[in-house]
C-alpha cells in the first residue's frame, strides 16, 4: 500500500510530490507511534467476562477434614458465563455476570459398601469487573445406595441453597490493583435458605438461617507458581480466615482471569476438605489479549516500514542531480 501510493516516482519527484508525500505519511506515522505506544502502556486490566467464557475444575471432597475416614468424592465442576444482570441486594444494586453451575462427583466408603454420586447445577452471580459473589442459586442431586444385594438401601436426595452476600464476598480482592503482600477484612452478613428433598418428597418447609462473618484475608509475599492440567501459572496466593476459623485459599491467575486452585478447610481440618484445580478454560480476555499483542506487532511493523520509507525517499532526493545545461557557446553551434 505504502510503496504503490507513496514512493513510486514516474519522472521526476516535484515540489507537489514531495509535499502530497509528507501529508500521506505523517498522519500514518503519529498513529502507527501512538497505538504501539498506548498498547505497551495498557494496565492490567480488572476481570472481563465474556459469554461463553468457561472455567472446568477438577474436584476432590475428603471426609478427613470432618474427622471421617474413607469417604471421599472426585469429578469435575465447570463455571460458564450465561449473561450479565442488576440484582438488588440489601437496597444496593449490582451489575453482575450469571455464571452457571454444572458438573458431578462420585465416591463413597467401599469397605461399607456406600456409594454416592451428586449432580450439582444453579447459577452464581459475580460482581462486574471484579470476582465478588452476591448470590448463588445452587442444587445438588445426590443418589446414594448403602449395602449389598437384599440388604441395599438407596435413596435420591435434592438439595436447593440460596445464599445472598452483603457486601459481596471478597469485594475487597480488585484483581487490576492487588499487590503482594496486602491485607484487608470484610464483614459479611449472609442469608441462606435451604430447601430438601428426599425421594422426591419435600422435607417439612425451607430453612433459613443468617449470619455476620468478618473475614480477615492475606495475599501472600510472593507469587507462587501453579502447574496444572490447564497450564502453569504465575499466581497471587490469597487467604481468606472467617472469624470462625474456617478458611479457604485462593490462586488467583490474571492469565487465566480466575482462581486456577482453591482449597477449604474447615476449623481444626489440617487437610482441605475440599480441593479444586484448574483443568481447562476458554475466556474471550485471552482472545482480545492476543489480538492486542498482533496489532501492537503491525504497528510496529508499519511505524517502521514508514520509517524507512522516508529514509529512502530522503536519500533519493539527495542523490537526484538535474541535467546540467549546456554552456552558451554549444548551444549556439
Amino acid at each position: 500500500m505504502f510503496a504503490d501510493s507513496v514512493v513510486t516516482f514516474r519522472g521526476r519527484p516535484g515540489k507537489g510530490d514531495d509535499l502530497r508525500m509528507n501529508r500521506m505519511m505523517a498522519p500514518a506515522s503519529v498513529i502507527c507511534v501512538l497505538l504501539v505506544i498506548a498498547l505497551a502502556a495498557m494496565p492490567a486490566a480488572a476481570v472481563n467476562r465474556s459469554k461463553g467464557d468457561y472455567w472446568t475444575y477438577t474436584m476432590s471432597f475428603d471426609a478427613m477434614g470432618y474427622g471421617a475416614s474413607g469417604l471421599s468424592t472426585n469429578g469435575t465442576l465447570t463455571y460458564t458465563c450465561v449473561d450479565q444482570d442488576t440484582i438488588a441486594i440489601g437496597g444496593t444494586s449490582y451489575d453482575v455476570n450469571v455464571m452457571r453451575i454444572s458438573g458431578g462427583a462420585s465416591g463413597g466408603v467401599d469397605f461399607l459398601g456406600f456409594e454416592m454420586s451428586v449432580t450439582l447445577g444453579g447459577f452464581i452471580y459475580e460482581i462486574v469487573d471484579g470476582m465478588a459473589f452476591a448470590k448463588g442459586d445452587l442444587f445438588a442431586w445426590t443418589n446414594m445406595t448403602f449395602g449389598t444385594g437384599t440388604f441395599q438401601l438407596s435413596s435420591r436426595t435434592e438439595i436447593e441453597t440460596m445464599t445472598t452476600y452483603y457486601p459481596p464476598l471478597l469485594s475487597g480482592f480488585n484483581p487490576s490493583t492487588v499487590r503482594l503482600g496486602d491485607t484487608w477484612t470484610e464483614t459479611v452478613e449472609s442469608s441462606t435458605t435451604t430447601t430438601e428433598w428426599i425421594n422426591g418428597t419435600i422435607q417439612g418447609s425451607s430453612a433459613f438461617d443468617s449470619g455476620i462473618l468478618t473475614y480477615t484475608n492475606v495475599v501472600a509475599s510472593a507469587k507462587e507458581t501453579v502447574t496444572t492440567e490447564a497450564g502453569t501459572f504465575e499466581a497471587f496466593r490469597i487467604t481468606s480466615t472467617d472469624s470462625d476459623g474456617n478458611s479457604v485459599v485462593y490462586w488467583w491467575s490474571s492469565k487465566a482471569q480466575n482462581f486456577v486452585k482453591e482449597d477449604t478447610y474447615e476449623l481444626g481440618s489440617a487437610t482441605p476438605v475440599t480441593t479444586m484445580v484448574l483443568k481447562d478454560y476458554s475466556t474471550g480476555s485471552s482472545i482480545s489479549l492476543a489480538l492486542v499483542a498482533a496489532l501492537g506487532g503491525i504497528a510496529l511493523v508499519v511505524a517502521l516500514v514508514v520509517l524507512v520509507l522516508v529514509l529512502l525517499k530522503k536519500r533519493k532526493l539527495m542523490q537526484y542531480q538535474p541535467p546540467q545545461s549546456p554552456p552558451p557557446a554549444q548551444r549556439r553551434q
